[in-house]
């Protein structure tokens, strides 16, 4: 079955914000061919342990990941192993969260326009809260002022933390609720960025409230406004700790593999970007001179383009290759030792040393 037109025509939006990386007026850019005006919630959507290892490496980490699951590799075979957590094993568990989300979820939604699934986790303390605001593809709004609205939108609980008086204190959360409005684009339309047109985005009727509760899914319009309530209580040593969750077309797909909002590599372009906004003007090469740290931002962020480029490419076992060396800029001839089910090189280069789960990205093939 053909994929299914996921766009609207942009139309213009005035959000009270404006970005400094664009000189396009601002649109926004509705999703098509799915379903609206609704509001669905799954408990135990995940299971238990799975919720534990998202929980506990989101702790640890103390800082939010993201990755982007395209619909295409949701039937991949999962490796992960007894090693540490990395970026392998995180993109292996957003991906069987998002198995499971859509499981769930078949019967409520339609998937004919969907490309793939961001998916991002934070954690956050005592008195933390979300801000008023909808979802969109925040890198390619930086990039061309169009605010990109996912088909639906989503949030997991995964700390294993309830609200209710019956809950004992070693689980017990107060606030942190999921708060969402049913008004959709007409609320944001009067209450805007981070609620910067109105008084107060949470008064008036239309708002629904969901409790944390581990293992919880909620999904929606991607268009209904939504939010966070400060949580008021936690258990020592515990933070309140969810996934995101945006399905989108394939309009922004190029962006979301690229840099999946909360990745390193989306980190690193809105600082570039920020850094670009904050000389003043439109970047020029005088520019980049005499400011050192963003012009070293312009070499990683062109270092990253050629590294997905590469990425793409195959290798085989035995294959003569140039490689770099870890964050060297060099490339040295080697060997390719082993190629890994997640497209990984273990490498020997011909001085001697090896690197093993190298990403594909730093090999380039001979001649190439």
């Amino acid at each position: 079955m053909a994929q299914l037109e996921c766009a609207a025509a942009p139309i213009p939006w005035s959000d009270g914000f404006q970005t400094t990386t664009s000189p396009n007026p601002t649109t926004l850019i509705r999703a098509k061919n799915v379903r609206r005006r609704f509001l669905r919630i799954y408990d135990d959507a995940i299971p238990n342990e799975l919720c534990a290892a998202l929980a506990e490496d989101a702790v640890k980490r103390g800082r939010p990941w993201g990755c982007y699951v395209p619909l295409s590799t949701l039937d991949q075979e999962d490796t992960e192993g007894e090693g540490p957590v990395d970026d392998a094993t995180r993109q292996q568990w957003a991906r069987r969260v998002v198995r499971s989300v859509l499981e769930r979820s078949k019967e409520d939604i339609s998937l004919d326009a969907a490309h793939g699934v961001a998916v991002w986790c934070l954690a956050s303390p005592e008195r933390g809260a979300v801000d008023y605001h909808v979802d969109y593809c925040e890198l390619h709004r930086r990039e061309t002022n169009e605010i990109v609205i996912p088909l639906y939108a989503s949030t997991v609980h995964v700390a294993d933390l309830e609200d209710g008086p019956h809950i004992n204190d070693e689980r017990r959360i107060e606030g942190g609720a999921f708060l969402v409005n049913s008004r959709g684009l007409n609320h944001y339309a009067e209450c805007g960025y981070k609620g910067r047109l109105c008084a107060n985005a949470f008064e008036g009727k239309n708002w629904h409230r969901v409790p944390y509760r581990r293992g919880r899914c909620t999904l929606h319009d991607g268009e209904w406004p939504h939010a966070a309530e400060e949580t008021t209580r936690l258990p020592a040593g515990k933070r309140r700790v969810i996934l995101g969750l945006n399905v989108f077309g394939e309009n922004v797909a190029e962006v979301n593999l690229r840099a999946p909002e909360h990745s390193d590599a989306f980190n690193k372009t809105v600082k570039l970007y920020q850094a670009a906004g904050n000389t003043g003007g439109g970047l020029t090469v005088e520019k980049l001179a005499k400011n050192k740290p963003l012009a070293r931002l312009f070499v990683g962020l062109a270092r990253a383009r050629q590294e997905q480029a590469s990425a793409d490419v195959f290798f085989e076992q035995g294959e003569r290759v140039r490689a770099r060396w870890r964050t060297g800029v060099r490339f040295h001839p080697a060997t390719v030792s082993k190629v890994r089910e997640d497209g990984c090189l273990d490498l020997v280069y011909d001085d001697g040393f090896k690197w093993d789960g190298a990403p594909a990205g730093v090999a380039r093939k001979m001649g190439g």
